[in-house]
């Protein structure tokens, strides 16, 4: 998986993050759903646009940040049940999974 890749994977998720926060705003009134999807996905933004200059720092921290969010929401999914906890972290996976396999695939010696 090309850097390039992985970049529009991670800018996908923050487009997906306040779209979804937004969501939760608008259906449920609850206004820590777009704040809480917005920095998260500033986070995820900036430290992608760092990666440009050194990717390990900017994928690395946002692998962090995906593995925070993902643990975060697994505990409600656990405790309140599927929908959107679960959403989210699925929605989380996709990019640290991609991540996960950018980064054996850049470390993997050629034969």
């Amino acid at each position: 998986m090309t850097p390039a890749l992985l970049r529009k994977v991670l800018y996908a998720y923050s487009v997906f993050m306040v779209g979804f926060g937004l969501f939760g705003t608008l259906r449920a009134n609850e206004p820590q759903s777009l704040i809480g999807g917005s920095a998260v996905a500033l986070a995820i933004a900036g430290l992608t646009l760092l990666s440009q200059k050194n990717q390990k720092v900017g994928f690395g921290l946002a692998a962090i940040i995906l593995v925070l969010t993902s643990a975060h929401f697994t505990r409600n999914w656990v405790t309140k049940g599927f929908y959107p906890a679960g959403i989210i972290v699925i929605a989380s996976a996709i990019p640290l999974s991609a991540l996960v396999v950018g980064h054996f695939q850049a470390s993997k010696k050629p034969d």
